[in-house]
């Protein structure tokens, strides 16, 4: 079979057809193995109505002789599905260990993109999807039906019915749909809490009595639950506030007055800075205390005339930990309940805090960006993404590599979040092509390299190539290229990253999306002249299907790029880059005099850039021209076989030929 790299020494058909099947398995969704009894204990599981119907549908029985391959529960946003599919998955009869969930990382849903591993049960969470599902899709899913039942797997949706809005065709067999009810929430919190305490919830000199609204979401009840386990007693006023949001708590730190300015102000900080080192927390709180807005006297003596850092934590709500320098909110679900009060209730207040974020990015907080951006896709949950992207912009206007930073952070916390994520992916999709804004460009790419690109790497992938090929700037080009490398490194996402990157610049199957130098500088081991050798290392080094896939698809690359580029210049010193990094001990000397043997046979071992990159000076010219000499003879003495099994089948008419004569 052409073109195809197999492994070290030899190219089979079988071991073609291996990897063949294992680059297209990475086009699939990538499977999280998961344990549904970990995730959600039966006996923690209120069953809502409609599961038994949707139980049924896994299970052969007399009346129902065929399974269901693919099951969609559908209910609302907040209804248990996620719980319910785990329930379903446990049940599915597939081997322990067998059991994954999906994430939808598409662009445009498309069946072809689940996997159909034997004796699998899959969980595809569409969590936080808001567009309906295409009609193709329902299409498709009948034949994908269809392989589950081959490979003896299963397949659990669980959506809404805005998403699952289409129509089954009658021909859909294998395939069911369950509208299910959100579980009666005092059931829930009985799974949850000892009979002791249940009883509380009737008990009308309970705090505890009537709190429980009828319409709760599944994870409300548990929350409930958790505040009950944790009481004193079933009259506990402070643990009622902490359920209800601190709503009494909060509003009594803002009831007026100058005597309690500075506590207020380092409870926000805290709010923000929430684990972060207690001088970053005072250093932001003096800060917003200097706002002129606010503009509190300082007490003359300054620091000197200040008590230490636990004397001033404590009466905002801190503790402090003396070993680490750090400092922690008592009640960490303070904190959100704060932001949340600020941004709804003190608008006046949230527009001076907006402009002190900004500040303190760039200032006392620029080591902590990560733990600010965990606070402000919190704050998003409670207030929407409108006010927390607001924030965004006035961010970016900023223009420095603090500012930035926060704000790729954020949107890669914003881009994975269950039910933000949905809304804020195709966004980052329009931000990631907007070349008249780079610095949004810049922030996207930050994101990619963080776990937006872990854990949606296809989407993410896609933002990087619109970044590539429509750059606002150098820098923008800079950073994808820099985001792009990250990916390549790690070694779970290298392989759908070296197969993307190739077909990017592939012309085989549809026109190169991206300039080939886009293949030389993520893999470079000396980029911008500097040791850092990762991206090739992780691409040369794997084992196993994965290893060989991948360097199947450098070795597919480079043939590209050879194809497009001129032979020599960019093109032949990008390959002695790599020599030198094997050479210097950057890379498995072993693996790179592997890869070029096997480079050699698909180039051809006299085309010119080749040569010139085997033949220059180094530690390793001897052994690769002797490597190559060998697999050359080797290739040769095959060839030679070959043309004499033909030869000795030709000698099968002796008399023909004499007669001939």
């Amino acid at each position: 079979m052409e073109n195809n790299f197999a492994g070290r020494d030899i190219n089979t058909a079988g071991r073609d057809n291996v990897i063949t099947n294992y680059l297209t398995g990475l086009r699939h969704l990538r499977p999280r193995p998961i344990d549904p009894d970990i995730v959600m204990p039966p006996d923690r599981f209120a069953p809502p109505a409609g599961f038994d119907a949707a139980l049924q549908s896994v299970r052969s029985t007399s009346f129902l002789p065929v399974r269901s391959r693919v099951i969609v529960l559908r209910a609302p946003e907040s209804s248990g599905r996620r719980s319910a599919g785990m329930r379903l998955l446990a049940d599915a009869s597939v081997p322990a260990g067998r059991h994954f969930e999906l994430l939808p990382d598409w662009d445009e849903p498309d069946v072809a993109t689940l996997p159909e591993e034997r004796n699998a049960a899959y969980l595809l969470n569409l969590r936080g999807v808001a567009s309906p599902l295409p009609a193709q899709f329902f299409q498709d899913m009948i034949h994908y039906a269809g392989k589950l039942d081959t490979a003896d797997s299963y397949l659990v949706v669980t959506a809404s019915s805005d998403v699952w809005a289409g129509r089954l065709p009658e021909a859909a067999t294998g395939i069911r749909v369950v509208d299910i009810e959100r579980p009666v929430p005092r059931k829930v919190v009985e799974h949850y809490l000892p009979a002791d305490r249940v009883i509380w919830l009737d008990d009308p000199g309970s705090s505890f009595f009537g709190v429980l609204p009828a319409e709760s979401a599944p994870s409300e009840a548990v929350r409930l639950a958790d505040v009950i386990v944790r009481a004193k007693g079933p009259v506990d006023v402070e643990r009622l506030d902490e359920y209800l949001g601190w709503t009494d708590t909060v509003r009594s730190w803002f009831r007026g007055g100058s005597k309690d300015v500075e506590p207020r102000a380092i409870r926000i900080a805290g709010a923000v800075l929430n684990g972060a080192p207690a001088a970053v927390i005072l250093d932001s709180a003096d800060l917003l205390l200097r706002a002129p807005e606010i503009d509190l006297p300082q007490e003359a003596g300054g620091l000197l005339a200040r008590p230490d850092a636990s004397k001033r934590l404590e009466p905002a709500g801190m503790s402090f930990d003396p070993v680490t320098g750090t400092a922690y909110l008592v009640h960490a679900s303070q904190g959100p309940a704060l932001l949340t009060y600020l941004w709804t209730q003190h608008i006046q207040l949230s527009q001076v805090l907006t402009r002190w974020l900004q500040e303190i990015s760039s200032g006392p907080a620029r080591g902590n960006l990560d733990v600010l951006a965990g606070s402000l896709t919190t704050l998003a949950q409670a207030v929407g993404i409108s006010p927390v992207l607001k924030l965004v912009d006035g961010w970016l206007a900023l223009n420095d590599v603090g500012s930035i930073d926060l704000v790729g952070d954020l949107l890669s916390d914003l881009a994975v979040h269950p039910t933000l994520g949905g809304k804020i992916r195709p966004e980052l999709a329009k931000w990631a092509g907007g070349k008249s804004q780079p610095a949004r460009q810049q922030a996207i790419a930050h994101a990619v390299a963080n776990e937006f690109g872990r854990t949606y790497t296809s989407q993410a992938l896609n933002r990087v190539r619109s970044l590539l090929r429509s750059p606002g700037s150098e820098d923008v080009r800079q950073s994808a290229l820099k985001a792009l490398r990250r990916l390549i490194a790690m070694p779970e996402l290298t392989a759908l990253t070296v197969d993307t990157l190739v077909k990017w610049i592939s012309t085989e199957t549809e026109t190169a999306t991206v300039e080939p130098g886009v293949f030389l500088n993520a893999l470079s081991p000396f980029p911008n002249g500097k040791p850092a050798p990762e991206p090739l290392l992780q691409a040369l080094s794997q084992e196993n299907e994965a290893g060989q896939a991948i360097r199947r698809r450098l070795i597919e690359g480079w043939v590209q790029v050879a194809e497009r580029e001129h032979r020599a210049g960019p093109v032949q010193e990008a390959l002695l880059e790599w020599r030198r990094a094997a050479e210097t001990n950057l890379v498995p000397e072993e693996s790179f005099v592997d890869f070029m043997v096997s480079l050699g046979r698909h180039m051809g071992h006299v085309d010119p850039l080749f040569l010139n990159v085997v033949k220059a000076e180094g530690r390793l010219k001897d052994k690769l021209i002797t490597r190559i000499f060998a697999d050359v003879a080797i290739a040769y003495d095959r060839a030679l076989e070959g043309s004499i099994s033909v030869a000795t089948v030709n000698t099968g008419a002796p008399d023909i030929v004499n007669d001939q004569s």
